[in-house]
């Protein structure tokens, strides 16, 4: 295993516009490595909507609600960085590293195709996951990402 595995979620959040679901901002003595992103709907919506959802690199934290980035092994000390989620005001955006669109009944799953695929995440350095597109009415969205911490 590479590093300590963790998760954020953002859980059952009401979504009415774009918005930045949720930012990562890596320690600053350790790089982070992305290796799972995902958004799933939890309300029934138009069943043929197409949504877009972004990851990329942010300039700015944004504001939204702290999240605890949980460990995946039970003893694993607390995450060196932090993790905020349902933004209300948007990060910086800087350069877009994933960008798919998706049906937003059936759900979206980001995982590399290998580790060499995996989004590094620098010291002091933040990525966002971001629903690009509004929904045509809101929406229940859950949303996470599985990362490693590598250092510090």
């Amino acid at each position: 295993m590479i590093g300590r595995s963790y998760t954020v979620l953002m859980d059952a959040i009401s979504v009415s516009a774009a918005i930045d679901l949720i930012r990562l901002s890596a320690p600053s003595d350790a790089v982070v490595m992305l290796t799972k992103a995902w958004v799933g709907q939890e309300t029934v919506d138009n069943l043929n909507e197409v949504s877009a959802v972004q990851i990329q690199r942010a300039s700015t934290d944004g504001t939204g609600t702290a999240a605890t980035a949980r460990p995946m092994s039970d003893g694993d000390p607390a995450f060196g960085g932090t993790a905020v989620t349902n933004l209300t005001a948007a990060t910086t955006a800087g350069n877009i590293l994933v960008r798919e669109n998706f049906n937003l009944a059936a759900g979206w799953v980001w995982t590399p195709f290998d580790l060499s695929e995996a989004i590094i995440v620098s010291p002091s350095q933040r990525a966002v996951l971001r629903l690009e597109v509004a929904p045509s009415a809101a929406v229940t969205l859950t949303a996470g990402l599985q990362f490693h911490e590598i250092g510090g």
